[in-house]
């Protein structure tokens, strides 16, 4: 696998319980992040598909304000967002709360690291029912979640109402046991594929700096596993000095390692949801 499609360690099987998969310098291709000096907003580095989200083109956004790209409105909205210092965890705004160019909608996510503001933007589509109504998608799946008579039925059921909700072919529960191996204990599936149900997997399956990210940031989207990564630029961020810590991003560029196992289980896109119950994955 080539360097640029994670990062700079080259990585293998052998290591790759070591590889810094929260500092890859790049995100997924389809969205946009803007890395931001929380005090003047001004943008320091810029990744993605800016032609498309905002009209604008890559190279000329580095050192530009945000001033210049949103209205007044929304940039009282970001110089709060800077302003709150546990600001860590993303912040959802859904469209038009950050839209920049009329014509082309967005939903976007914002957290601070440290002294920087990172925006993220990705496609939005207003005639989603769910956009326009998130909590009708969250009844959708919570509905008769407590009338369940066990955890077994807890799970099967949450399985099944995230997939009618999201219309993913398969949805599974996965379970750590207490040798941190895990385990698939509920599963929807589309009629035609093999099921995973009772599959069990060893420690080695989910590295741990790739378990710390889960507790860190609960939801993980990978929208195509094949993909061309796009780089930030520049590479570091000019205020730090130092490549951007991705923890919390949505967008963040995906380990090559992690992409080619998905490949071979079939998978073209994928979602995760951290379960986590005092403080630890379930």
């Amino acid at each position: 696998m080539p360097d640029a499609d994670s990062s700079h360690v080259q990585v293998d099987l052998t290591n790759c319980d070591r590889e810094p998969i929260h500092v890859p310098g790049a995100i997924l291709p389809h969205g946009v992040m803007l890395v931001l000096d929380c005090g003047s907003l001004a943008v320091l580095q810029a990744a993605g598909d800016t032609e498309a989200l905002l009209n604008q083109p890559l190279a000329g956004l580095p050192g530009r304000g945000m001033e210049t790209l949103l209205r007044p409105e929304q940039i009282g909205l970001l110089r709060s967002l800077g302003a709150e210092p546990g600001l860590t965890r993303p912040r959802y705004l859904l469209d038009p709360a950050l839209r920049v160019a009329a014509d082309r909608p967005v939903d976007a996510s914002v957290y601070r690291s440290g002294a920087l503001l990172v925006v993220e933007l990705e496609a939005a589509n207003p005639a989603d029912r769910f956009a326009t109504d998130p909590l009708l998608a969250v009844h959708g799946m919570l509905e008769g979640l407590d009338r369940a008579p066990s955890v077994a039925a807890v799970c099967q059921a949450a399985a099944e109402r995230v997939r009618r909700v999201t219309g993913y072919d398969r949805v599974m529960v996965y379970r750590f046991q207490e040798d941190e191996s895990g385990q698939v204990i509920a599963e929807s599936k589309r009629e035609d594929l093999m099921s995973f149900l009772d599959l069990h997997y060893p420690e080695s399956d989910i590295p741990r700096q790739a378990r710390a990210l889960y507790l860190k940031s609960p939801l993980r989207l990978i929208t195509q596993v094949n993909y061309q990564p796009a780089p930030l630029v520049p590479a570091e961020n000019p205020l730090t000095g130092e490549p951007l810590d991705m923890s919390f991003s949505t967008l963040r560029d995906v380990s090559p390692i992690h992409r080619e196992y998905l490949r071979n289980m079939g998978v073209d896109a994928s979602m995760s949801v951290s379960i986590i119950l005092k403080g630890r994955l379930w």
